[in-house]
Parts: structure tokens; sequence; C-alpha cells
């Protein structure tokens, strides 16, 4: 073993914190790179969608106003692509950039090509119905005046995790991530927004800003170039720090350290 590997043990949130960047600084051309092979043409696919947008769904005004239904109906399919072009280009990052994380935080050595022919079509797809289904349950949460969102954002923080380091099925990662979590609700909630509020400042000045100069000078629909570096740029690190959280829960409640030194003592 080497790197951070040696590190295995049960850590407080501010080493964990410390280890996220450690592994980010290490290995940011890696991470950076796998997330920029999908992520800068998936941002030229959305702004060639954008460009491509009708301007005007709707002329005139008051009682002349006349709604285009050619065009609104343009609009809207341009918007479903995106959404469906963002949903799976977003899945494979993720999966492969989770693959990368983990290999790296346990010392073994990996590549772009590694990290990406290792997930497949079956696990993507999972990964995409995950992210869906998790989507609408805390939207329904909402009706609980964002109780119940709360609770199914913790408790199902690790199904990214479960499907793709684990190979676990669609519904078995919803499990998996709520077992895993029971009894760290607390310390999960605080260490996720942290991790949440670091990363919202960082893509707010480095694409949030560069969007709002865009949209003020009339460009909007470039606005995913510069978001797309924030991609690059963030994902790795909230990915790793929610990827090392999934490992520390590991190690505090399934002896994780000690099944991993056991299987490396005997290779």
């Amino acid at each position: 073993m080497d790197g951070v590997a040696r590190t295995l043990r049960p850590l407080s949130l501010g080493e964990l914190l410390d280890q996220t960047l450690a592994l980010y600084r290490q290995n940011f051309v890696l991470f950076a790179g796998l997330v920029a092979v999908l992520a800068v043409p998936q941002a030229i696919v959305v702004t060639a969608l954008n460009l491509s947008r009708p301007s005007n769904i709707v002329t005139g005004s008051g009682p002349e106003a006349v709604i285009h239904g050619d065009r609104l109906g343009t609009s809207v399919a341009i918007s479903v692509i995106g959404l469906v072009v963002g949903e799976v280009f977003a899945a494979l990052i993720t999966g492969a950039l989770a693959q990368a994380i983990s290999a790296r935080y346990l010392g073994r050595s990996i590549t772009v090509v590694e990290a990406y022919s290792s997930i497949g079509w079956p696990t993507s797809l999972r990964l995409v119905a995950a992210s869906i289904i998790r989507g609408i349950l805390l939207l329904l949460g909402l009706l609980t005046l964002g109780i119940m969102s709360v609770v199914f954002f913790v408790r199902y923080l690790f199904i990214s995790q479960a499907i793709v380091l684990e190979r676990t099925g669609l519904f078995g990662a919803f499990g998996r991530s709520w077992r895993l979590t029971y009894g760290s609700f607390w310390r999960i909630l605080g260490y996720s927004l942290v991790v949440y509020i670091i990363a919202a400042v960082f893509e707010g000045i480095v694409g949030g800003i560069p969007n709002a100069l865009l949209a003020l000078g009339g460009r909007p629909a470039f606005s995913g170039l510069f978001s797309a570096i924030a991609t690059v740029l963030i994902e790795p690190f909230q990915l790793g720090a929610l990827t090392l959280l999934y490992y520390d829960l590991r190690v505090r409640t399934e002896g994780f350290d000690l099944e991993y030194l056991a299987q490396n003592l005997t290779l």
C-alpha cells in the first residue's frame, strides 16, 4: 500500500477534509482530466443546443400577444435533450471519478481509460436511474416541510458509491446507503453541508460570476463553457470528500481497515 491508504482508520471531520485536499492535490491531473474528457464535450453540446433555441416564443404584448407553438415545442425539445445529455454525462463522470478516487485513496494506480472502461453501461444506467429516483424523493420530502428531504439527503448520500464500488443493484444501493448511514446522521449532515458550501463558493467564483457577466452581455448561451470549467475543478473535490466519508463509515461500522489489510497481506 502507498499514499493515504496507510491512514485507513476512523478520522475526525477535519482529518477527512485534510485527506480530501491531499488526495485532490496529489491526483489533480488525473481527476481533472477524467472529468474534462466528458465535461468539455457536454458543454459544447449544451452550448450548441442553447444557440439553436428559438429566441422569440412570444411576440406582442397584452391581449395581442401571440405564442408560437412551433417555437415553444422546439424549445421544450431542446430542454429535454439537454437534460438527458446532462444526466448521462453526469452518471459517466460520477462512476469513473468514484473509481479513480477509490483506487488512489487505497493506493492503487489507475488511468483515465481504466476508470471509464471499468464502469460499463449497466452501471451507468443504474447511476442515472438512482439519481432520478433520489431527486423525486427529495422533492416529495418537501411535502413534509422539508424534514424528509433532509432525511433522504443524508440516508441516500452514498448510493453512487454503493453502485460503483460495490456493484450493488439499483434498489439494493438505496438499502445499502440507508444501513451505512445508520447512527451517523448528524455527523454526515454536518460534514456534507460543509463540503457543499465550499463547493458552492468555488462554483460561484469560477462559474457563477462569468456566467452572470455573459448574461449581462447578452451571451447566456455560452454559460455552459464556464460551468464545465467549474465542474472540472470542483467535482473531484466534492465527490472525493463524500467517497472518503464513505470509507470512514465502513472503517467505523464494518472494520474495513482490517479487512483491507487482510486482503493485501494475502496477495
